[in-house]
C-alpha cells in the first residue's frame, strides 16, 4: 500500500512537471511571435493569445 502511494505521487509529480514545462515553452514561443510583430503594429493578437495561454486552465 505504501509503495502504491509513492508510485502515484511520483506519477502526479511527473504529470505536473511535464504539463507546466510544455505550457511555458508554448508561452515562450507565443511571446517570441508577438515580439516579432512589434514593428508592424499587429502585436495585439499575439499578445492576447499569450495572455490567454498564461491563464490557469483546469482539466
Amino acid at each position: 500500500m505504501l509503495h502504491a502511494g509513492y508510485r502515484e505521487r511520483r506519477r502526479l509529480e511527473r504529470d505536473l512537471h511535464d504539463g507546466a514545462q510544455q505550457r511555458l515553452v508554448s508561452l515562450g514561443v507565443a511571446l517570441r511571435v508577438a515580439q516579432r510583430h512589434l514593428d508592424d503594429g499587429t502585436v495585439d493578437g499575439p499578445l492576447d493569445q499569450s495572455v490567454a495561454e498564461s491563464e490557469c486552465r483546469r482539466a
